[in-house]
């Protein structure tokens, strides 16, 4: 049979950023606004994937494009709320997070930050609750190689925070794609401030 694409983009969103074998009761999503017809197929899809699926799943739209103050206050009542998942038309954070402004902290161990990418390499930069912090870095749903698609600071599929730090997780010698990324940590307290893309 076959589906929409909004609806294959919210199941494919939904899906890819629960933990295995888990299962969201509530979902909130967030898009960019109402009339980019992206957003509006992400909620279509979000609402037809939640029917089907039994979920919740409530909206937060900006009604004034670029309004960072508006932003943040829907942000902050989807947080209030205490969904079991929260799917960005860009990117999805699973398990317990603290979000403000400048960065979002790990609050369980498990949480994940699953998003798409498009470039050659990817940094972030995090802050590490102890010197033991350690990151899985996945692309496309396989764990990163060294010398194929891991970024300098990545071994063996997983990255060592030690410290505040810009790290390099994904390095795809000079070619330029887009990629699925996701970002398991295995420790609450890490703080996650912001992407670069080379």
């Amino acid at each position: 049979m076959k589906r929409p694409v909004p609806v294959l983009i919210a199941l494919a969103l939904t899906a890819a950023a629960l933990p295995h074998g888990a299962r969201a009761e509530s979902v909130a999503v967030f898009t960019k606004n109402t009339t980019n017809p992206f957003s509006k197929a992400i909620r279509l899809g979000s609402d037809f994937a939640a029917k089907k699926l039994s979920i919740s799943v409530s909206h937060y739209v900006p009604t004034t494009p670029d309004n960072a103050a508006e932003q943040a206050k829907l942000v902050e009542d989807a947080i209030a709320k205490k969904p079991d998942l929260v799917v960005f038309d860009t990117f999805a954070l699973a398990g317990r997070w603290e979000v403000n402004p400048s960065e979002a902290t790990v609050m369980r161990a498990g949480a994940s930050l699953d998003f798409n990418v498009t470039g050659s390499k990817v940094f972030v930069v995090l802050s590490p609750r102890s010197r033991d912090d350690r990151v899985h870095v996945w692309l496309d749903g396989k764990p990163v190689i060294a010398g194929k698609n891991a970024g300098s600071d990545v071994k063996n599929g997983v990255m060592q925070v030690g410290m505040d730090n810009l790290y390099n997780v994904v390095d795809l010698q000079g070619k330029v794609q887009t990629h699925r990324l996701r970002l398991v940590f295995d420790t609450a307290g890490t703080e996650v401030f912001s992407f670069t893309f080379g």
